[in-house]
């Protein structure tokens, strides 16, 4: 766990999210940034 630990500590942290929800919002601004979306059923 170190080399990971280490990672975040100089890039930052995965966006946190609650479990049994589609993810944080940054991964739809990630997708609203090239005009795209999820495709969710």
């Amino acid at each position: 766990l170190d080399p990971i630990e280490a990672y975040w500590e100089k890039h930052g942290k995965p966006a946190q999210y609650p479990s049994g929800t589609w993810g944080p919002v940054e991964a739809d601004e990630m997708l609203a940034r090239d005009g795209r979306s999820w495709r969710r059923p």
